[in-house]
């Protein structure tokens, strides 16, 4: 009996079916399990798709108030073909929450890694779902080569306003990024109609909330040579209509 029948026999699959990728035994949670970010500094990784986001790191926090954004939902998620995602959850555990002269201020970083080699990454985005601000909201980003060289400036939101709130930066196809984000979140104060500063019955100045509710990352995928090649037919397709009917 040959060396492989009794593997498979043994076994029951062959031998390649063994070998395992050292970044799938990683702590790794699908893309329909959410995480904390604190969660994921611990060693955490999500696997949404075949991209693979893991070691997450704190790279500081400065945060003064009652919330604790690390304790922000991190969610997976897949939109269409080519693009995946993660989304900020600020709300659920009320991390991404100041009131008056509170202030949220901390970055991070994690890397994103492609699974697939027939479909590296192209472009990252930002986008400000759901928010409320009442003083400052900064979203920055940096994306990075993997080993911590930038190839990105940063990007992404300064003075919120409700006509800016989303961002994104296309680059040259990569397998494995880094990518740091830093996010300022300032409570800010209550003003009646007429622009007046709102105090309460001791003359204190009444606090106002703001909050990130949702803030979405994407990252597209150079489309795989299957899709390209149904492109292709559609585009000869389309020629030889043409050519009928001249």
């Amino acid at each position: 009996m040959s060396q492989d029948r009794a593997l498979r026999q043994r076994f029951g699959a062959p031998l390649t079916v063994l070998a395992v990728s050292l970044c799938v035994l990683l702590p790794t949670t699908t893309a329909s399990q959410p995480v904390t970010l604190d969660d994921l500094f611990g060693g955490e990784s999500l696997l949404v798709g075949d991209k693979l986001f893991s070691d997450w790191e704190l790279v500081e926090n400065q945060s003064k108030a009652a919330s604790d954004p690390l304790t922000t939902i991190v969610e997976g998620f897949i939109a269409g073909t080519g693009l995946v995602g993660l989304l900020f959850d600020g709300v659920t555990n009320d991390s991404l929450l100041a009131t008056g002269n509170e202030l949220i201020s901390f970055t991070f970083r994690f890397k994103v890694r492609s699974l697939d080699d027939l479909a590296p990454i192209k472009d990252v985005g930002l986008a400000l779902n759901q928010f409320t601000s009442h003083d400052v909201l900064e979203v920055s980003e940096t994306v990075f080569e993997e080993g911590g060289i930038p190839f990105v400036d940063s990007f992404g939101f300064v003075d919120v306003n409700p006509l800016q709130t989303s961002d994104g930066v296309e680059f040259s196809p990569r397998e494995t990024i880094e990518v740091q984000k830093s996010i300022v979140l300032g409570g800010g104060f209550k003003f009646d109609e007429n622009g007046d500063p709102v105090v309460d019955e001791e003359g204190n100045l009444v606090g106002a909330t703001s909050s990130i509710t949702q803030l979405e990352q994407t990252f597209s995928q150079v489309p795989e040579p299957g899709t390209l090649g149904l492109l292709a037919l559609g585009v000869l397709a389309g020629l030889r209509a043409s050519r009928r009917r001249l």
